[in-house]
Order: C-alpha cells, then structure tokens, then sequence
C-alpha cells in the first residue's frame, strides 16, 4: 500500500517542483515516515496494546474498517428531504467535520513531532520540502481513513445516478480531504507562529478537548435530530443567507449539477471548490515554512527555555482555593498532600485533561440528547412528557461516570518515574494517599457536576425529588468508592499510560457498566412502592439511605487502612 500511495504522490512532481520542493527528498522521507507509521499503533488499537514487544500488525486494516462503518452512518443524511444540493451537502460538511477532528485528536503528533528534525535538520533539506513532506505525511496517513469512509456513498451514488456522478463525487470528496489537511494545519501554523512552543501545545490540547466534544455531540445527537426534521417541499438556499458562504456549499453545487442540471452559480462553486486547496497549499509552503520550521526545532530543544520569574502576590494573607479545600475534606497531613498533589496535576497534565475533560460535557450532551430529542413532537409536548417520567434518576447515575473516568486515569502519568518519592518517603501506610487522591477526584470532578444536575432536576420536577437526590448521592459515592477499591490501588501518577491498554481494562469497562447500572434500576424499582402512599415511599428510600450509608462507611474504613501489600507495584 505505501508503493501505491508514493506512486500517486510521484503524479504530482511537477507541482511540487514549482513550490520548490527536492522531489528526491520528499519521496525518501515520505517512505520513512510511513514505514515507522506501520510499526505504530493508532488511535483505535491503542486499546489492544500489550506489555509484549511483538510488532504491531494489522492496524492499517481496523482503521478502514471502523471508517467504512462510519460511511455508512453517514449515508443516513440522503434520506432527509428530496433536494440532492441539500443531502450532499450534510454529508460533505459531516465529512469536513470528521476529517479536521480526526487531524486535531489523532495526527497532531505528526505536525508538531520534533523528532525527525534531529536528522533532517543538519542535511540540506528545505523548508518547503520539510513542510511539504508534513503535509503529504498527513495526507496518506488520513487516507486509510478517508477512503473506506468515502466509498459507501460513492457506491451509492453510483447505484442510484451513475457512473460519472460516481467519480465525480469521489474526486470532489478527495479535494475537500486536502482543504481539511490544509486548513488545520494553516491554524497549526499560525497559531505556531504567534505564540510560543510550549503555549502552543496547550491550544492543541484544548483544541483537541473541543473536537472530541464536538464529535461526540454529531454522533449522539446527529441522527437523533436528523430524525425530527421534517423537510417539505422545495429547499430554498435564498432562506439561509450564509450557505454561499460555507466550504462544502461549494462542493455541494459542484455535484449536484450531474443531477439537476446547471445552476447560475455552478461555475463559481467548481473552481472555488478546486483553486481553494491549491490555494493554501501554497501559502502555507511560500510564506509559513520558515519560521514553522524553527518552532518545531525549539520544541525538540534539550535546554529548556529560561524560566519566567513571576511575582507572587500576598492577598490578606489569604491561601489558594485547593488548600481551603484539603482542609475541610481532608484528614492528616499526608492525606492533604495527596489531595492537593492530585488537584494540581490534574489541572496541569495535558494527557489527563485530554481524557478526563470531555467526559464532563458528555454528560450535558447526553442530557440534551434524551431530554430534548427523545420523542417527536413540538418542544411543549416534550416538556410535559419529561415532567411526567423519571429521567432525572438516569441523570443522578450518569454523573457518575466522570468521577469514574477521572478515577481511571488519576495512577498513569508519562512521568511516572517521579512516583520514586512514594518509596523513599517515611509512610507507614499508603492507605492516606490513596484516599487523599480519591478525594481530591470527588471534589473537583463530581461535587460541581452533581450539584448542577440537581438544580437542573429540582428546576424540572421540583422538591418532591429532593429525597431521589439525597439517595442518588450516597449511592454516587459508593459507586465511586468501590470503584477505587478495584482501580485505584495504584499511587497517584506512578504508572506509565502504557498499562492503560492492559487485559484488565475489558473487566474495569464491564464493571463500569454494570454497578451504576445495578444500583440505579434498584433505585428506580422503588418508584413502583408505594405510588399511593407517600409515606411508603418515602420510607424505603430513608431504608435504602441508611443501607447504601452504612455501605460507604465501610467501604470507606477498608480503603483508608490499605497497607503496602494491598497496593499493585
């Protein structure tokens, strides 16, 4: 597969010639990358990585198949409405959005990865073939992707309309591929160019936290509203002002025309659907190269920048906020430290943000998604619907996810080598850490969610629920104790995030499904007690309070006296 894609890049020497690009170079580093890009596994294996050091196999292959199943999602989109111009265009905008997150989440290591240039940088290799070379490197990598992605429709459009259109969709499919590489890599290197390398990696992070809630949003709620849409009679493109001005509005009318004829604005849409890649291909070779290229060498820099000496301001003696709070949550010196350790880190390890983060807004947008786009019917009928069911219970539940997710990622660290300090420090007993961090996970990631998702449900269904709530938080928090009684019996940030992948993640998965699941259907079985009698009802939640309390409570006293032998090594 790497011959046929070099062979393909090899098509366009000319071009790369006029952008000052040493052919010969660009082929060998080309063949290098994609050579090492076979040896790596990506974002959808990672999940499969053993301790092992077999080589990675077959990964190429894994990601065109979840990428074909993803075409076919996206096929969904030509049966809303009866208008070609429309369908086309949802599905070339669902394809652009996939593609930039995809670049974002997945390739950004490509861009911004230093370690190349310790090899390239002392030859006489160019800017421009350096960047060019990073282009195209992204390029054939996002085409295992592209490819399976874009053949369901491609066949469907040859089913339905024909060969011709057929390819001619292909081809617009593979331009809007290279106006996605090229745009995000424009704001990489923009970005790049104003600010500093260090800074820089956190806007990717960020941007990486973004687009993976964007994502997700598409996926979960995507087919739900294209479910309530209701499109009648003929679409009208003068009824949204802004359409001309959106990229795949372009590439929709470049398609349509073999459909429905020629339009007045066919011929713009065409060539601004074909000049625009080439466009910024060479603005990005021609003036961003230069001073792209020295960044990406001091990111790879062994001296570290000199450090910023910033002034501390004494305001009335007063002290941080997570200071305040290991002092009200936390019990002994060594379980404060462990909290404040665990809330500093969490707020400053990219890789933890990147994972933890998005699992918040996962949770608003499922609540969105069922609250809003659960049934048909105007937005009055919902409402009163929602009022009239137990949604909240799953809502209560749900939120404990985060604290989970938070939990599972609190023991891996890409320096974990520093967790040395555990060892040579004078505990007795790790069993306070261990607390201090589940501590510091509680009230940073799950108190905020939790107290939200109360006001939301006492604003809905009012205070009568506030008993349901009460429960739902004890039950939170044993959920969340027995699950650090399962996972986190590691010290805080002493693992290396290779382990993540291990066997045992499959049973901590199951395990994550099946107790919120448990002790929620237990919690909304007592709906069926007692409907009549108020007291009932309201005695058996009391009872189950007092049963989950006595739970935690035990829980608890078990995990705070962990001892060295209970802690995975």
């Amino acid at each position: 597969m790497n011959k046929i894609m070099l062979a393909m890049v090899s098509l366009f020497n000319p071009l790369w010639r006029m952008l000052g690009v040493d052919v010969m170079q660009l082929r060998t580093i080309l063949d290098t990358k994609l050579r090492i890009d076979d040896r790596r596994p990506n974002v959808y294996n990672r999940g499969s990585r053993q301790s092992s050091t077999k080589p990675v196999r077959n990964s190429a292959i894994l990601t065109m198949v979840l990428s074909f199943f993803i075409g076919m999602i996206y096929l969904s989109v030509f049966t809303v409405g009866t208008d070609i111009r429309l369908q086309s265009f949802l599905w070339f905008s669902a394809y652009l959005l996939t593609m930039c997150i995809t670049l974002i989440t997945d390739f950004s290591y490509v861009l911004i990865d230093p370690r190349d240039n310790y090899i390239l940088l002392p030859r006489p290799v160019s800017d421009r073939t350096l960047v060019v070379s990073r282009l195209l490197h992204i390029a054939l990598h996002i085409s295992k992707l592209a490819v399976p992605m874009g053949l369901s429709p491609f066949l469907y459009i040859c089913y339905f309309f024909g060969v011709l259109p057929g390819l001619w969709f292909a081809l617009l499919a593979l331009m809007l591929t290279f106006l996605a590489i090229f745009l995000i890599n424009l704001a990489y290197l923009l970005v790049l160019r104003i600010t500093s390398a260090e800074r820089f990696k956190e806007v990717i992070n960020s941007m990486q936290i973004v687009f993976s809630i964007v994502m997700f949003g598409v996926y979960f709620l995507g087919p739900r509203v294209l479910r309530n849409i209701q499109v009648e009679g003929v679409f009208r493109s003068e009824d949204f002002p802004w359409l001309p001005f959106a990229p795949t509005w372009w590439f929709a009318g470049s398609f349509s025309w073999l459909v429905d004829g020629w339009r007045a604005n066919t011929a713009l849409s065409i060539a601004l659907a074909f000049l625009t890649p080439m466009v910024c291909l060479w603005v990005v070779a021609r003036f961003l190269a230069p001073s792209f290229n020295r960044k990406i060498a001091g990111m790879g820099a062994s001296d570290p920048a000199p450090p910023v000496v910033k002034t501390v301001k004494a305001v009335d003696g007063k002290e941080p906020f997570y200071r305040k709070m290991s002092r009200l949550f936390a019990k002994g010196g060594q379980e404060q430290l462990s909290f404040e350790l665990v809330w500093l880190l969490t707020a400053r390890t990219r890789e933890f943000k990147l994972k933890v983060y998005p699992s918040i807004a996962y949770v608003f947008v499922i609540t969105v998604g069922i609250v809003f786009f659960s049934d048909r019917g105007s937005f009055q009928q919902k409402w009163g619907q929602i009022r009239d069911t137990p949604i909240y219970l799953f809502l209560i539940y749900m939120s404990s996810f985060i604290f989970i997710t938070a939990i599972s990622q609190l023991v891996y660290s890409e320096k974990y080598k520093a967790a040395w300090v555990y060892f040579t420090s004078p505990l007795e007993a790790p069993g306070p850490i261990l607390v201090g961090a589940w501590k510091a996970a509680l009230v940073k990631f799950l108190l905020p969610v939790y107290a939200g998702v109360s006001v939301f449900a006492a604003a809905i269904w009012g205070l009568k629920i506030l008993p349901d709530l009460i429960l739902g938080f004890i039950n939170v928090l044993v959920i969340s104790l027995l699950y650090a009684l399962i996972v986190l019996r590691e010290l805080p940030f002493s693992a290396a995030p290779d382990l993540a992948g291990s066997s045992g993640k499959l049973m901590r998965n199951l395990l994550v499904m099946t107790i919120p699941g448990i002790i929620g259907l237990a919690h909304f079985l007592l709906g069926f007690v007692g409907k009549e009698t108020p007291v009932l009802y309201f005695g058996s939640v009391a009872l189950f309070a007092v049963i989950s309390a006595a739970i935690f409570y035990l829980l608890y006293g078990s995990y705070r006296k962990s001892g060295w032998k209970d802690v995975k090594s």
